[in-house]
């Protein structure tokens, strides 16, 4: 049972920052919320970067600079090749969102 209330708290954490990132202005997004993503993308834990291919996902929208852009889909795809499967099952569920907004180059 553990486990499944592990989720429910990473799921209600992946909401509550994704509330607090649509809010962020672009430079708090530069400066802040990129950093704590990379935070995320970069835990020891599976869970932490599972919380990562989700809020990558919500952000890429949100952002301006096509560097970024850029940087946040060579971090998701990052994560789409991590080794645990937990991963990358969050990066497949997580695609189609951040699929809508990817111009072809």
């Amino acid at each position: 049972m553990v486990g499944n209330d592990d989720s429910v708290v990473r799921d209600k954490a992946v909401e509550s920052l994704r509330k607090v990132g649509s809010m962020l202005s672009a430079s708090h997004l530069k400066d802040n919320y990129l950093p704590l993503l990379k935070r995320q993308r970069k835990g020891d834990l599976f869970s932490m970067r599972i919380s990562a291919c989700h809020l990558y996902a919500d952000v890429y929208n949100r952002l301006k600079d096509r560097e970024l852009k850029d940087m946040v889909i060579k971090k998701f795809t990052k994560l789409s090749k991590d080794d645990t499967p937990m991963v990358r099952r969050a990066a497949a569920k997580s695609i189609s969102v951040i699929a809508q907004y990817v111009d072809a180059k």
